[in-house]
């Protein structure tokens, strides 16, 4: 069995990287990293790779005269075949630690360490082992201490069924959308139905955010109602209707000058 560090991060499916030696690297050294999308240790590694490739009859010579092999036949192969394996041993030992400091410069963080054969046991178990502390926090009860006994007992006596929490909804969104992605990956289903399902997981999301927020209306200040004409507003209304309706008689001289200023100081009498 092998140790894998499982790395995670919300919205993305978790990864598998191996502790140890990478014989993939050792094997194909920059050609692995460019098909790991590693792209920095790939480019940098083929420029190396080329530049020592041309220098590797003088460095072979080197190691040659260093080695305690009197045969110099004998001396330089040894020394070839240590000088071409370097670059193989850099990248088998480097490899994994390249691929970590990938994930950790996208944003994932080491979860688990796990003991496996292969690293797709190894998601299994993560993935189930992530199963089984959810139910186990959602199935947890809570539990008081009353002043009466020293017993745990139940906080609500009577059943009810508790309502799913938003983290707890929204795990089971992002499981969701991790189990959809590794069957495709597995090639258990097409990419259409792939796209199928992920649009339904979304949707039932949506409905579970509408109905959640379904009541947390923003409180909105009562409308101010004008407020009524009092007596007193009236009362000068009117005075200023009368005013007018006087100066009307007096200008079509239904009134004379003196009535007038009579009529008017009754209803300057009346305010």
């Amino acid at each position: 069995m092998a140790t894998f560090q499982i790395f995670d991060k919300d919205d993305s499916e978790p990864v598998a990287v191996k502790q140890g030696f990478n014989f993939n690297a050792f094997v194909a050294i920059f050609i692995w990293a460019l098909f790991k999308r590693l792209w920095l240790a790939g480019f940098v590694g083929a420029v190396l790779w080329f530049i020592y490739q041309s220098n590797q009859a003088q460095i072979s010579i080197f190691v040659a005269n260093l080695l305690p092999i009197e045969d110099d036949y004998s001396s330089l192969a040894v020394s070839t075949f240590i000088v071409f394996s370097i670059p193989h041993f850099i990248f088998g030992i480097l490899g994994n630690q390249l691929i970590e400091d990938d994930l950790t410069d996208s944003g994932y963080k080491i979860a688990l360490t796990i003991e496996a054969d292969n690293a797709e046991k190894a998601l299994d178990e993560y993935i189930g082992k992530e199963s089984r502390e959810f139910s186990k926090r959602a199935n947890l009860k809570k539990v008081r201490i009353t002043k009466h006994t020293s017993k745990a007992v139940n906080e609500n006596t009577a059943p009810r069924k508790p309502l799913p929490s938003k983290i707890s909804a929204q795990t089971l969104f992002i499981r969701q959308k991790r189990e959809i992605n590794k069957k495709l990956k597995q090639k258990l289903i097409t990419k259409k139905t792939a796209e199928a399902q992920m649009k339904k997981a979304a949707e039932l999301e949506e409905m579970r955010l509408i109905i959640e927020n379904k009541g947390k209306v923003k409180k909105v200040k009562k409308e101010v109602k004008p407020k009524k004409i009092t007596s007193k507003q009236k009362g000068d209304f009117d005075y200023v209707e009368k005013l007018k309706d006087i100066t009307a008689l007096k200008d079509e001289g239904a009134i004379s000058q003196a009535e007038f200023r009579r009529l008017k100081k009754k209803i300057m009498d009346t305010i």
